[in-house]
Parts: structure tokens; sequence; C-alpha cells
């Protein structure tokens, strides 16, 4: 809950360094390729779309840019089934930094904080980062081509993630 309360804030924060900018928020979601390694098995692989989140669930991303280059990024996941009764959550906030922010394309890197929960079976605190391209759509869409490092922080877990994804947001 305390990630939960920290991505709102942080959000609440870059919203007006944002919105000084015109074309300075974004919204979308992701699909992609995950390679889930743990420690000791054999490699998993997902697929989703969409879903970037862990294990590629599906998840929405708001982008905020508080300067030209420095772009801030909450990601959320929530889903909640009644027959179970088990909630899947994650929280992540990525940060990233475009290298030629003064170009409608532009590469970029980020590193990323967050929490999942999947029912009760698992919590993790989730840290990583990766590399980017994105992609200016006229003025109203962005396209993104990512490839993301991953590592889950949960006790008992010996678990690390890679994944491919392919992106695409409105611009605001």
């Amino acid at each position: 809950m305390r990630v939960l309360t920290l991505l709102l804030v942080l959000s609440l924060a870059a919203a007006p360094l944002a919105h000084a900018q015109k074309g300075s928020i974004e919204i979308g979601t992701k699909a992609g390729v995950s390679l889930a390694i743990p420690g000791g098995g054999d490699t998993e692989v997902y697929i989703a779309l969409p879903g970037t989140g862990a294990l590629v669930l599906p998840s929405i991303y708001a982008t905020f840019w508080a300067t030209p280059a420095l772009m801030i990024e909450p990601q959320v996941l929530f889903s909640w089934n009644s027959a179970t009764e088990e909630a899947w959550f994650s929280g992540v906030l990525q940060g990233g930094w475009m290298f030629s922010p003064q170009k409608r394309n532009s590469a970029y890197v980020a590193a990323d904080f967050g929490w999942l929960t999947l029912g009760g079976d698992i919590e993790s605190a989730l840290a990583g980062g990766g590399a980017g391209y994105r992609f200016r759509v006229g003025d109203g869409a962005g396209l993104r081509l990512e490839a993301l490092y991953r590592r889950w922080l949960c006790d008992g877990c010996d678990l690390n993630e890679i994944i491919f994804a392919f992106g695409g947001g409105v611009v605001f």
C-alpha cells in the first residue's frame, strides 16, 4: 500500500510540471514478450497483448515530462476475480531520460521500481531498467520499442525477467 501511495503522490506532483508543456502527457499500454529466468529452473516465455507488467500482465501507463528530457511514468495493473476473491496488483514507477528531446523521435534509458501482488501467493518488490526508442506520430500519438530487465526482490524469489515490448499511447 505504501508503494501505491508513493506512486499516486509522485504522479500528482508531476502532473502540474508536465501540463506546462504542450504534448507532455502520454497515456497508453504496451504489448510484450517476457522471459522469466528462475535461478534453478527452466526459462518460461510469456506473451501478452496488452501487457508489459510483471510477467507481461496487462497494465496502463501515464508518462509525464517533468522537463523536455525527463520522463516520469507510473504504470498500474489491477485485476480482481470474484470467484476466487483474488486481487492482482502491480504498481511500478519508471523514470526515463530521452537523449534527443528536441527531436520528434528519441532513444531513452529508464530505471524502475515497483510492487507486485498476485492474490495471496506472491508479493514482491521489483527493480530494473532498460532502454527504448520513442516515435511521435503526428501531434496525438506516441509509439515505443523497449527492452527491459527486471529483478524480483521477494524472499525466496530468485527470478530475473527480460521484457521486449511495443507500446502506444495518446499524447495530450
